[in-house]
């Protein structure tokens, strides 16, 4: 089970990581509820689809996440003081470095935005 101190102090600092891990819990205690073996979800269909329902929100939320490290080196390759500035959980040491990485983040989020209307 999950420490309740831990998913809060996880879910400020990285909000949508800890979103996907409750998520994932979620949807394995269904399954482990709901099914005899994996993946036999028989009489079950309600219950299923509320699990696909959690899978699919798990894997937007992934597609949010996984260009982090690639926008993060981009960052830190144009603000290069923010390099050895990093101090845990993705959290700046200045003010300044954090203020322009939150910004940075508002930009990529609105840029894929746009590329996905675009498709």
């Amino acid at each position: 089970m999950t420490n309740h101190n831990n998913a809060a102090q996880a879910a400020e600092q990285d909000p949508i990581n800890a979103a996907i891990l409750i998520l994932t819990e979620e949807a394995d205690t269904l399954s482990d509820c709901h099914t005899r073996t994996i993946g036999d979800w028989a009489g079950e269909d309600e219950v299923k689809a509320r699990y696909d329902h959690i899978r699919a929100i798990i894997a937007a939320l992934s597609k949010l996440r996984a260009p982090v490290a690639d926008e993060r080196a981009a960052f830190e390759n144009r603000f290069p003081s923010a390099r050895n500035d990093l101090v845990t959980h993705g959290v700046y040491l200045h003010q300044r470095n954090q203020d322009r990485w939150e910004a940075w983040q508002a930009r990529a989020a609105l840029a894929a935005t746009k590329g996905e209307s675009n498709e």
